[in-house]
């Protein structure tokens, strides 16, 4: 027979030690990462319709502005994975702050970019830092939200992704007819 209470562990050291994160701070990391992942989904998909305008400006040909598209999904795609293990080692926490605050100056230095190059180069750097806020914003909710709510944070951030892909093509026409195609750049 046992000694231990039914509230006692039989394996003490297997008790879950980190006490639950308390539902106001659990709301705010959810808030958090959800901005980050509704904006970086809609960076990758604001900026089609407005390739037209911006080919013209540079006087690039349909196959090179097809790399403003393709070298920020490259990006995301190829360095996802080692921004995941990156922020195991780091501490998701800082490398999300980071990535984030390099997909906002990045977004801003696209807008702004003086030559077709130098566009791809943000588009690069803004895909990075969207990688890094893809990667870490799931494992943030896990260890900031209670058990019995990891589900429902989980499906809200999954929802805020769809809801920025949505919404990308038709905020990006309405940008590029009233402001030209760097707007969709300030505002994502």
């Amino acid at each position: 027979m046992s000694n231990d209470s039914p509230t006692t562990p039989a394996h003490p050291e297997l008790a879950e030690t980190k006490p639950e994160p308390q539902r106001r701070h659990s709301l705010s990391v959810l808030l958090v990462v959800g901005i980050g992942t509704f904006l970086t989904a809609l960076a990758g998909s604001t900026i089609n319709l407005g390739l037209p305008e911006l080919s013209r400006e540079y006087e690039a040909g349909l196959v090179e502005s097809r790399w403003v598209i393709q070298s920020f999904m490259l990006t995301v795609g190829v360095l996802l994975l080692i921004a995941g293990r990156a922020a195991d080692i780091f501490g998701h926490r800082r490398l999300y702050l980071i990535g984030f605050s390099l997909f906002g100056v990045a977004s801003l230095a696209c807008g702004m970019a003086p030559s077709f190059s130098m566009l791809i180069v943000f588009r690069i750097l803004q895909g990075v830092g969207s990688a890094m806020v893809m990667a870490t914003g799931p494992a943030l909710l896990t260890t900031n939200v209670p058990k019995s709510r990891r589900g429902q944070s989980l499906g809200l951030l999954s929802t805020a992704t769809y809801l920025g892909l949505t919404a990308g093509p038709p905020l990006g026409g309405v940008l590029v007819a009233m402001g030209g195609w760097r707007w969709t750049f300030f505002l994502t």
